[in-house]
């Protein structure tokens, strides 16, 4: 499960940033988790709670937003986003697709940027297109008091 490995890494960055921002503790956190990581939130959720319990954050307020998945062709300059070409993740996956029904994984899940090798433009059907948003964990916002 990468969602514990995630986590870790994300609370390895709050201690760092408090350290060098002096924070006495860091009160609130803002966290974007994009789409195309496929992130179980529950699994994500209980390895940050279990984390911030032993590294001295479990005050600590973490507010979770989906930041949704966009794709641009470098062709035609269409834009689009995950639910158009979900049908096509079906049917080069089987019943897979992105998001999982209980039980399933789907090679996405473990390899995020497999995505172009199973999509393509739904305009004119190209596969040189960038991922523009919703592959990413970010840091928002990190409210803390100063020492």
């Amino acid at each position: 499960m990468h969602e514990w490995s995630l986590a870790e890494g994300l609370i390895q960055s709050l201690i760092d940033y408090a350290k060098n921002e002096n924070l006495l503790k860091i009160d609130e956190v803002d966290i974007s988790i994009g789409e195309l990581m496929n992130i179980d939130l529950d699994v994500f959720k209980e390895a940050l709670k279990s984390i911030m319990s032993i590294s001295g954050l479990s005050d600590t307020n973490v507010n979770i937003v989906i930041e949704k998945v966009s794709f641009k062709c470098k062709r035609c300059n269409y834009a689009w986003n995950l639910s158009e070409v979900t049908h096509q993740l079906r049917e080069r996956l089987g019943d897979v697709g992105i998001m999982e029904p209980e039980g399933k994984e789907s090679p996405l899940h473990f390899f995020p940027e497999l995505v172009s090798v199973f999509v393509n433009c739904p305009k004119c059907g190209s596969v040189d297109f960038q991922v523009i948003s919703g592959n990413t964990i970010k840091v928002l916002k990190i409210i803390g008091e100063k020492l």
